[in-house]
């Protein structure tokens, strides 16, 4: 249930970026998103990486928060609400591959065939739209499928038992800073925005970064690759869905036929990898928010 509440942040920032924050400045607004995220969040955590935790919080951050972000803007800005967010649905499975590839996990050829058969559906989704679609939003699109999946896998490989709200303080503060320095390079003195726009970047600074990354990376952390991937459906369906009925976006039958045919291949590979990573009840251990271990006693 907490792994739930990420996807749902992370769905809804494609109609709030869309509608409320300015357009021209997509590195202000990706740094709008992040630094003010990060702050927060080592005010709570007040630690700093060390040793090898500083390269490793260099690389996630650039993925997961600094590059990912700019595309995250790039995509809502560039693209319909409900069409950007349709691209996550293909999510699982690019995550099921680099699981695969990275972490060594099992997999097998239905698996393979399931991903041919949820990338048919994306292509449904973006190629039965009414409306002219910019390339370079749907670039930005696959760009964040990719680096989302690199970034989880990653961020799991080189787990050291860090807090989950710690590692994501570092991640968000070195794709903050990154982003500041380039915008500021780039694109000069920050949009002005109004009220709305204030309110708009709180809520996607604290509820849809902050707090959505923490749910989700604590998901990676006790769930295995694909369930997790599983609950990031909510994602492209959370956006779409505000697209539809807050934006008044038109949505097609053959998209939503696509849509069903990406949801239908992910419950496929599911079912195809079941009991592949059964855990004992024994080992089993409950953990905190804040990642303390507490054993289950064994009977």
């Amino acid at each position: 249930m907490l792994t739930l509440l990420g996807p749902i942040g992370f769905g809804s920032t494609y109609w709030v970026t869309h509608q409320f924050l300015p357009a021209g400045s997509p590195l202000w607004g990706s740094a709008f998103r992040a630094l003010p995220a990060g702050l927060a969040l080592m005010v709570i955590v007040r630690r700093l990486p060390q040793g090898s935790q500083w390269s490793k919080s260099i690389v996630l951050g650039t993925i997961n928060m600094g590059l990912f972000f700019l595309l995250a803007f790039m995509a809502a800005q560039l693209l319909p609400s409900s069409i950007a967010a349709s691209f996550g649905a293909a999510s699982p499975l690019v995550l099921a591959a680099f699981a695969w590839f990275i972490l060594k996990e099992k997999t097998r050829m239905g698996l393979l065939l399931t991903a041919v058969l949820g990338i048919l559906g994306v292509v449904l989704v973006v190629g039965a739209t009414t409306e002219k679609l910019a390339w370079t939003g749907i670039a930005a699109s696959f760009g964040m499928l990719v680096l989302m999946a690199l970034g989880a896998t990653l961020n799991r490989k080189w787990n050291d038992g860090t807090p989950v709200l710690t590692s994501t303080a570092w991640q968000l503060m070195v794709g903050g800073f990154e982003l500041l320095i380039v915008a500021i390079a780039l694109e000069g003195t920050p949009p002005q925005v109004d009220v709305q726009g204030v309110l708009a970047v709180v809520y996607l600074s604290l509820f849809a970064t902050a707090f959505a990354y923490f749910c989700w990376f604590s998901g990676f952390k006790h769930l295995p690759a694909t369930t997790v991937g599983i609950i990031g459906l909510v994602n492209p369906v959370t956006g779409v869905a505000l697209g539809v009925v807050l934006g008044g976006e038109s949505f097609t039958g053959t998209q939503f036929v696509g849509i069903v045919i990406v949801v239908l291949s992910v419950l496929m590979a599911q079912l195809l990898t079941r009991g592949a990573r059964n855990v004992p009840i024994s080992e089993l251990k409950i953990e905190s928010m804040t990642d303390a271990a507490v054993p289950v006693p064994r009977k």
